[in-house]
């Protein structure tokens, strides 16, 4: 503990005072007069010798005066700064002490300040007039000690704290910033900054304080603080202040081109650039301005109807170049050109960041920009398509309709519609507003099919169609350079059936936890009768699908896109089976004659013998299975070289599976009637063009679609059919 006391001569006479007596002596209790705080004849100032104390432990004193400038927790050794004696001891009164003592100017609030202070005094070995004059030096020079202190880095984080939130605060995280944080309340604000640094007695330097921002200051001073790095001394940072006044804080300007319509030609919407003066230029375009694109930075925000994206967001779809130009972000997921952004109206705001040397970082914003995207251009695909290319029977309306890449499809086409509306979508675009009333279109790029919904003529399906557009979006080689697209009434997929010679239709259909028997009461009910029931087509008959090739394989299912019953059976001899599979007990005979009315053979009726039991194809057998219990390895024998596509380990009859499956990646599989991991059920129409169900209706054979082929490589990437 220090015992301060001392000896002072008052009138000839001896008189021993404590520091928290001559402290008291001073304040108003006693009066004012000539031993007034500060004066030179005050009890405190003019000290001349100190016996020999020991320095006293201040740890807990210093951590209280860091939280929030007050301790209720000193030595009596230091109770002398006590001033006003209420058992607390604040910054100001710390700081005020010496200096009354001393002379010297200190900022009364600033926290460290009075840790430097005790913190000197706690590592003399002995408190005498030489102890308390260097913790009046040290705290006199707080500022350049602390720059010191917190380092470059720490400073340079913190001007571009201030700097990015102009005129923000931070959150202290590094104690050596604490100077700074002259309110204690844990946050610096630039106008503390500035206030500190000009109240500083070491400062000769003018520091500029503007009413209006004094962030732009603060920030700059930090920086060139930042700069000078080590132990600076007095006149660096005077000269560092003194740099930072010279900083220019004019902000940028930055002007609209003339033009900024994108016409589906280019990926540049506009004939002329950005104009931008930085702010060293105060007179904007005056005699030594011109325009400046060097060192600085664009960030562009997007609106476009409800949808928008941020400067940050990598799929905002435009960007600006390094000469100014508003373009198209080709970095944004899935966009290689203007062709794959939706048409329509953006809304576009541009903010110049200035980054030169003596600028602060400052920023213009040039709003209500707008950039109308037209249509996607490319091949319109007419090829004299005509009403005589179809026949859709009696239908006065037909309802739906698609285009489909049916040869050589790639994941980089696109098939729109000329004139539409546009919009992206998870897997492609969508289309609307192309001149017929309640018809709207979808594209999916990983099966290539463009399904129109709605109901209209079949003369405009026709015009519909000639609307529909090609583009081959590639960056790489064109690789296959044939495309086929088929043109159907109707929005189901298309198939050249190469087994009938007719084409087949397909449709997924989800519906989730659906049992086997349902769907095949479902779809068998005459409901392809009905134009309002989900399975009708033009009265074809409707069939749970039978896949009867790899060709019929591979190309419906990327198409459908979906996993579920289809239309096999195995393990006829049972009753309940039969039911369930719509197969009537006088439907067997002893061969396969399957135009006899009775199609399923005796010798298929026993378990692992797999039929279908659906369409054109009804019991024709598939193949036989070993039965051997579950996961005990695919052993599948097909019959006279029929086609199948098990999945490893199927079929198993696990758990008495006797009904066929189809997983969303083509393999087969068997599942038991009830199976609640069913997700859906293809649908499939169709069969030999003169079959009376399933290939015609009303005595004449449908045709709904037509094919239309042409050379990607010559007629070019970006190419109109006249």
């Amino acid at each position: 503990m220090i015992n301060l006391k001392f000896v002072y001569f008052l009138a000839g006479a001896a008189v021993a005072l404590s520091f928290a007596a001559r402290a008291q002596f001073s304040t108003s209790e006693y009066g004012t007069g000539a031993f007034e705080t500060g004066s030179a004849n005050s009890f405190v100032h003019g000290l001349a010798s100190y016996e020999n104390v020991a320095s006293a432990d201040l740890s807990a004193t210093v951590n209280q005066l860091r939280a929030d400038c007050s301790a209720s927790v000193f030595p009596e050794a230091i109770s002398f700064m006590d001033a006003n004696a209420d058992g607390v001891l604040e910054c100001s009164e710390v700081n005020n002490t010496l200096s009354w003592s001393y002379g010297a100017n200190f900022n009364g609030v600033s926290s460290e300040q009075a840790i430097f202070i005790l913190e000197h005094l706690d590592a003399c070995a002995v408190v005498d007039d030489a102890c308390l004059a260097g913790a009046a030096l040290a705290a006199q020079n707080f500022v350049s000690t602390s720059i010191s202190d917190a380092g470059s880095t720490a400073l340079s984080n913190l001007a571009a704290t201030i700097a990015a939130a102009d005129s923000a605060t931070t959150a202290i995280v590094d104690n050596d910033l604490q100077l700074f944080d002259t309110n204690h309340d844990g946050s610096i604000e630039d106008e503390e900054i500035v206030a500190l640094l000009a109240v500083d007695p070491q400062i000769t330097a003018t520091v500029i304080q503007p009413a209006g921002n004094p962030g732009l200051f603060a920030s700059a001073y930090l920086q060139e603080l930042a700069a000078l790095g080590g132990d600076p001394s007095t006149s660096e940072i005077n000269s560092a202040i003194l740099s930072g006044n010279s900083w220019v804080v004019n902000p940028p300007q930055v002007t609209a081109p003339s033009s900024l319509t994108l016409d589906g030609g280019h990926n540049t919407p506009q004939t002329d650039p950005l104009i931008v003066y930085d702010g060293t230029c105060s007179a904007r375009g005056g005699s030594g301005c011109s325009s400046e694109q060097d060192n600085v930075t664009f960030a562009v925000t997007v609106s476009k109807g409800p949808t928008s994206w941020s400067a940050n967001d990598p799929d905002n779809p435009f960007t600006v170049d390094s000469d100014g130009h508003i373009v198209v972000n080709t970095s944004a997921s899935g966009v290689d050109s203007i062709h794959d952004l939706d048409a329509g109206t953006y809304n576009i705001s541009v903010t110049v960041t200035d980054n030169n040397e003596n600028s602060y970082g400052l920023t213009d914003t040039l709003n209500n920009l707008t950039v109308t995207v037209t249509n996607e251009e490319g091949c319109v695909v007419n090829n004299g398509i005509s009403a005589s290319n179809f026949n859709a029977g009696s239908a006065v309306n037909i309802s739906g309709a698609a285009v489909t890449i049916s040869g050589n499809h790639n994941s980089k086409d696109l098939l729109f519609v000329k004139g539409a509306t546009s919009r992206s979508t998870a897997n492609g675009k969508s289309y609307s507003n192309f001149g017929y009333p309640g018809i709207t279109a979808s594209y999916s790029t990983s099966s290539g099919v463009l399904r129109f919904y709605g109901t209209t003529s079949e003369a405009n399906w026709v015009n519909i169609f000639k609307k529909v557009g090609f583009i081959y979006n590639s960056t790489g080689a064109i690789g296959q350079t044939n495309r086929s697209l088929v043109f159907s009434m109707s929005n189901k997929v298309p198939f050249l059936h190469p087994e009938t010679g007719g084409w087949h239709f397909y449709e997924y259909i989800p519906d989730r936890r659906v049992y086997f028997h349902v769907v095949m009461d479902d779809v068998n009910d005459n409901s392809y009768s009905n134009p309002s029931d989900i399975h009708y087509l033009f009265g074809l008959k409707p069939y749970l699908a039978t896949i009867t090739s790899g060709a019929e394989q591979l190309y419906i299912q990327p198409k459908i896109q979906g996993q579920g019953w289809i239309g096999g059976c195995d393990h006829l001899h049972n009753s309940n089976v039969r039911g369930w599979c719509d197969v009537g007990d006088d439907e067997f005979d002893d061969n396969l004659n399957r135009t006899d009315g009775r199609p399923f053979s005796n010798s298929w009726k026993g378990e692992s013998k797999w039929v279908w039991v659906t369409g054109p194809e009804r019991g024709t057998p598939i193949g036989t299975d070993n039965n051997t219990g579950c996961r005990t390895g695919k052993n599948f024998t097909p019959h006279d070289g029929a086609y199948e596509n098990f999945n490893r380990l199927e079929p198993n009859n696990c758990r008495n599976e006797h009904m066929l499956h189809v997983y969303g990646h083509g393999k087969w599989n068997d599942y038991k009637v009830t199976d609640r991991r069913i997700q859906g059920y293809i649908v499939e129409w169709g069969g030999a063009r003169n079959d009376p169900i399933y290939g015609q209706v009303g005595g004449r054979p449908l045709d709904l679609t037509e094919v239309k082929t042409y050379n990607v490589a010559s007629e070019g990437q970006f190419c109109t059919h006249r």
